[in-house]
């Protein structure tokens, strides 16, 4: 598992389900970003870890799902920031992730609707394609307005 900076306090915690210790250890070679630049139809691509789950305040027993965060630089138009949550029935943890989904604190901050969550989960299965035999493969269009 790789931890935020600043999760130092953090290394074992107890599992929001089962009580279990969930051991962390920091990944010194986890860059914290990556870059993917468009192709002139838009089309993108990028391969990843599926992140953990991780707690954000033991003592209220608040947990983030595993997501990855995004900002887009659309030429001509604002930065866009946003997040995008994991779903599948191979994601690691993903049942837990659906039960942390709408207790997220940033989705109860941003005031989402449900129909505003489902808009920000990407829905990942394996790969049918054969170019990444041990992978999922997930898509989704971000929506920039003209």
């Amino acid at each position: 598992r790789y931890n935020h900076k600043g999760d130092d306090g953090m290394l074992s915690f107890p599992h929001p389900t089962t009580g279990e210790i969930v051991h962390r250890t920091y990944d010194a070679y986890f860059q914290y970003w990556g870059r993917a630049v468009t192709n002139e139809q838009g089309d993108y691509w990028f391969k990843t870890i599926v992140p953990g789950f991780y707690p954000i305040d033991l003592e209220a027993g608040l947990y983030r799902p595993s997501h990855l965060h995004f900002q887009l630089f659309p030429p001509g138009h604002p930065k866009l920031v946003t997040q995008l949550y994991f779903r599948g029935d191979h994601i690691p943890n993903n049942e837990l992730n659906q039960k942390l989904l709408p207790m997220d604190v940033v989705i109860l901050d941003a005031g989402l609707t449900t129909i505003d969550l489902e808009r920000v989960i990407v829905d990942y299965a394996p790969d049918t394609s054969g170019e990444m035999s041990d992978g999922l493969v997930g898509h989704y269009d971000f929506m920039v307005p003209n």
